[in-house]
């Protein structure tokens, strides 16, 4: 039996056809509270990008508190083996900026399910591959992939968020796997620094001291290849036409 496309469009389907054959968007209070703070911790980590180094040598806990990179949790956890720091605040310092995107993007997958994806598929062909392999791997592991979405190399466990909300998983299950994977990362980077000791710390050190540089330079490089990137696309589509 073949089922004719409804007339009527679904009111919580934020864009609808105009009378041109486009699209008009509407944005509601929902949207903005479902996106806003993804997009917030996404210009967040743009700004402490040339900020961060210069913390990682004298803060490193307040860095991976605010921040949540590698080498902040690897610089705290040298401060706590030289004394500079409670190796339990080190351990829980990261945790609330490692979560903050997660329960949002679950919550995008479920309120807008494969159009969130397909946007990100069309903007570039490496999500689109990045976008299969996801399918494929939640397909099979479910909730395990949310666990060890940090260690799956090649796709962004954002993907992984975004398919747990699309798929309806159960909050609570998210909530356990999302939280048992992001401690383990927390314990693997601070206990490689609390082994590596002075070591680290001067490593973090150097970091500071340089890190600013390379900052600045990796600024204007992803500034420049976005550059480059808008210049071709209007080339390759008028390309298809």
């Amino acid at each position: 039996m073949t089922v004719e496309p409804s007339a009527v469009t679904d009111p919580a389907d934020p864009a609808e056809p105009t009378e041109e054959g486009q699209r008009s968007i509407h944005i509601t209070k929902a949207d903005v509270f479902c996106l806003g703070p993804v997009a917030l911790l996404f210009v967040w980590n743009l700004v402490m990008l040339p900020i961060a180094p210069s913390l990682l040598g004298s803060h490193p806990v307040l860095l991976s508190w605010i921040r949540g990179s590698s080498s902040a949790m690897i610089a705290a956890g040298a401060a706590a083996r030289t004394g500079g720091a409670s190796l339990w605040v080190v351990l829980l310092a990261p945790l609330l900026i490692l979560l903050a995107a997660d329960p949002f993007l679950y919550w995008a997958g479920r309120r807008y399910g494969r159009r969130t994806i397909d946007f990100l598929s069309e903007q570039d062909p490496r999500w689109r591959r990045r976008a299969a392999r996801s399918e494929r791997w939640f397909s099979r592991w479910g909730a395990w992939t949310i666990a060890f979405g940090y260690y799956i190399p090649f796709v962004p466990a954002t993907l992984f968020y975004l398919a747990a909300g699309e798929s309806r998983m159960r909050i609570r299950t998210f909530v356990i796997a999302d939280l048992f994977g992001t401690m383990t990362w927390i314990v693997i980077h601070v206990g490689a620094g609390y082994w590596a000791g002075e070591s680290a710390k001067n490593v973090a050190a150097k970091i500071s001291q340089y890190g600013l540089w390379a900052a600045l330079v990796i600024i204007v490089g992803a500034i420049g290849w976005s550059v480059i990137q808008y210049r071709r696309q209007p080339r390759a589509q008028s390309g298809l036409r």
